[in-house]
């Protein structure tokens, strides 16, 4: 899903540097924060071998 944000020229400046360092584009840094973010408050739990084996479709 593609998102709008707005940031403020100097952060936006910041945050293309800190994505280059991280040796991927600015979209790529900023879902990794947020998904970081977001996983972070959710609650925990047990993997299944599905989710192991990372084909959580196959069901």
């Amino acid at each position: 899903m593609n998102v709008t944000i707005s940031l403020d020229d100097e952060v936006c400046r910041l945050t293309r540097h800190r994505a280059v360092d991280a040796k991927t584009s600015l979209s790529g840094w900023l879902a990794q924060l947020v998904k970081k973010e977001v996983l972070k408050s959710e609650p925990r739990r047990e993997a299944n071998l599905l989710d192991l084996l990372g084909d959580s479709e196959a069901g």
